[in-house]
């Protein structure tokens, strides 16, 4: 899948100092929303895309895979996420997420959600 997509990230900068250090996970985005998500072992998330949000993901414990297809027909890709990774989701990509282990991360997404009107979305066969 193209880099521009979606995306798992490297850390971009690490600080480093007789205290520890500081690795910068991402940088250059706001985000309106923070949740910590906890699945156990099997659970499924997601099946659904964005119109406009923009949704990261840092992994904390386990191992996630993730599939993700572009809505404008694009190939499905695959990604394994553990802790330390960090992924991001552009809009218009549906994505699932099915825990191999128990798991636990941060969902960060660009614009809040409104019950009210949720920018959720799901393709419905034909």
């Amino acid at each position: 899948m193209k880099d521009d997509v979606t995306r798992k990230l490297g850390a971009s900068q690490r600080f480093v100092d007789a205290r520890g250090s500081i690795t910068t996970l991402f940088a250059g985005e706001a985000w309106q929303e923070a949740n910590l998500i906890e699945s156990g072992a099997g659970a499924v998330r997601g099946g659904h895309y964005h119109e406009q949000t923009f949704e990261l993901v840092v992994m904390l414990e386990g191992s996630v895979e993730v599939k993700v297809t572009p809505v404008a027909d694009g190939p499905e890709s695959v990604f394994v996420l553990e802790p330390g990774d960090v992924f991001r989701i552009t809009p218009l990509v549906v994505h699932t997420f099915t825990t191999r282990t128990a798991s636990r991360w941060l969902n960060f997404l660009s614009i809040a959600y409104d019950h009210s009107n949720p920018d959720v979305h799901r393709l419905v066969p034909p």
